[in-house]
């Protein structure tokens, strides 16, 4: 709680508040209309964009980094650390339409957005927080 209490005081928390509650409601919304992929993670033979495997090599490094911080109590740095995700979770949203009219490439987004939003659930229900 102390950790978040923090991030909430910042100055940029509000971008980065919208940009974790976007990712959770296109996720709820997936999951409601049955649309999720299963749990493999995203092919990346599958990335129409550049921005898509930045995301996903900016999360992968950061999830390490949270096991790590996680493990030795660093609570604080590793929400830090997930919010390091915003700025290439804002370029996903801008570079790509996630909901894409093909099958296999909207569910490889939402693939990249549950995961994601799994790691932003290790701290708090994101969709809930206000701003």
């Amino acid at each position: 709680m102390e950790a978040l209490s923090s991030l909430k005081a910042r100055p940029d928390f509000e971008p980065l508040a919208v940009a974790f509650k976007r990712v959770v409601n296109i996720i709820v919304q997936a999951r409601e209309k049955g649309g999720l992929p299963g749990e493999s993670g995203p092919a990346s033979g599958l990335f129409e964009k550049d921005c898509e495997g930045a995301l996903v090599a900016a999360f992968n490094s950061v999830s390490r980094r949270v096991d790590q911080l996680l493990e030795t109590g660093g609570v604080e740095d590793a929400l830090l650390a997930v919010a390091g995700l915003r700025p290439d979770i804002d370029a996903f949203f801008d570079g790509v339409m996630v909901m894409a009219p093909d099958e296999k490439i909207r569910k490889n987004r939402l693939a990249i957005l549950r995961d994601i939003a799994a790691l932003f659930a290790r701290f708090a229900d994101f969709s809930k927080i206000s701003t």
